[in-house]
């Protein structure tokens, strides 16, 4: 009968601490998400105004074998989420067209911004990038020689109240107004894989230009 009872002893021992470890396993994850959260979830801020007047963002793609005014074309984001694309008069689809982006759609586009850096993009950081790149190149037993003719000029323009990033090399930045000109982008993407900052910009300049061909532009009169 002692045999009996302190079986079940041992029973209900394991129980209790069963029970125990399950407890302290569902705290010690809940305690693991409350500290990881924040820093997994923290995103960059970019805030502007809302509103007709104010553009929030630009490309232009400057053609370099157009010797034309009307240099090339354009997609104009305001800061309500009016979109206008231009076509030069000498494309087929020549004119001006818009669309308008939803809340989402505009959050998503800051989001494109602030994740790949943009506004983080130092051109001088990145051309000694290219020419530290090179040299390795033409040090190399089989030096590889590019020509890049007649390349689009790529000109993003960004004009933000407010760039508050996650990381990075400086603090909040207000009235933000940066301006980003890269003759060749297209190219460099592919000669210089490894270059992050050449392929966020390129990643962007993709991004962007699809909105000329988005499905609800409507050609304006």
């Amino acid at each position: 009968m002692a045999d009996v009872g302190s079986a079940g002893t041992n029973r209900s021992m394991k129980c209790f601490l069963s029970h125990r470890w399950r407890s302290f396993s569902k705290f010690f994850s809940v305690a693991l998400i409350m500290i990881w959260a924040p820093a997994a979830c923290a995103q960059a801020t970019i805030d502007y105004a809302r509103n007709r007047a104010n553009v929030v963002l630009k490309i232009t793609e400057v053609l370099g074998e157009i010797k034309d005014p009307d240099a090339g074309p354009f997609v104009q984001v305001h800061g309500d989420g009016y979109v206008l694309v231009h076509y030069p008069r000498y494309m087929k689809r020549a004119g001006d067209y818009f669309l308008q982006l939803s809340q989402q759609e505009m959050a998503d586009l800051m989001g494109l911004l602030s994740n790949r850096k943009i506004l983080e993009f130092d051109v001088d950081e990145v051309r000694r990038d290219k020419r530290q790149a090179d040299r390795a190149v033409l040090s190399g037993s089989a030096p590889q020689l590019f020509a890049v003719l007649d390349a689009s000029t790529t000109i993003i323009e960004i004009r933000v109240d407010r760039y508050n990033p996650v990381t990075g090399k400086g603090q909040e930045v207000l009235n933000v107004d940066k301006k980003i000109s890269w003759y060749g982008l297209k190219s460099d993407a592919k000669r210089y894989p490894d270059i992050e900052p050449i392929q966020n910009l390129d990643f962007v300049r993709q991004r962007l230009l699809t909105l000329m061909e988005h499905k609800d532009l409507e050609k304006i009169p």
